[in-house]
């Protein structure tokens, strides 16, 4: 399988943050998924990187891939909202099927209450890229970045996230 890695957001717009430890999603994100593809050892991983969100669902297909992860991070105005979700495109029952393999090892790896999968629409949070890709596509959003305890619960488990993610991605057979 061909296994496409999207780092969330980018340079310019780099997402939510964690303003007490002064790191955003995309920082985060980028050495993660550096650090997850280095592991994937039976299938090809292309990463990607956003120019821009409009022309990301384009390159996300120029790749060819055969399923494409997005790595967030969520973010709430309640400095409570604490857990795990993936959100995959509520059309695509591959996605559906990705999303609860994926919910399951960010649960066990992460150690946070889980959210669930939550199938968007194309207006959705996400629902753009889900729905816009020509292989099934799913975002991970293992914690929520503007919570202190969910961000630093997240760091202390950190490794056992990228071994058990990268187990999961290098188990994966073609749907």
């Amino acid at each position: 399988m061909k296994i496409g890695l999207g780092i969330g957001h980018c340079i310019s717009q780099q997402g939510a943050r964690n303003i007490t430890h002064n790191i955003t999603e995309f920082e985060l994100n980028k050495n993660l998924c550096q650090d997850i593809s280095e592991k994937i050892t039976d299938h090809e991983v292309v990463l990607i990187y956003r120019d821009t969100y409009v022309d990301l669902p384009e390159k996300i297909n120029l790749t060819n891939c055969d399923l494409y992860i997005e790595f967030h991070c969520n973010a709430s105005e309640n400095s409570k909202a604490s857990g795990s979700e993936v959100l995959y495109y509520q059309w695509s029952p591959k996605g559906e099927s990705y999303a609860n393999t994926f919910i399951k090892t960010i649960i066990e790896s992460v150690g946070l209450p889980g959210r669930g999968i939550i199938g968007c629409n194309k207006n959705d949070r996400g629902g753009y890229v889900l729905a816009n890709t020509k292989m099934p596509a799913i975002i991970l959003e293992p914690f929520f970045i503007d919570n202190d305890s969910d961000y630093e619960t997240f760091i202390n488990n950190r490794d056992t996230y990228i071994n058990n993610i990268s187990n999961t991605i290098n188990s994966l057979v073609k749907l």
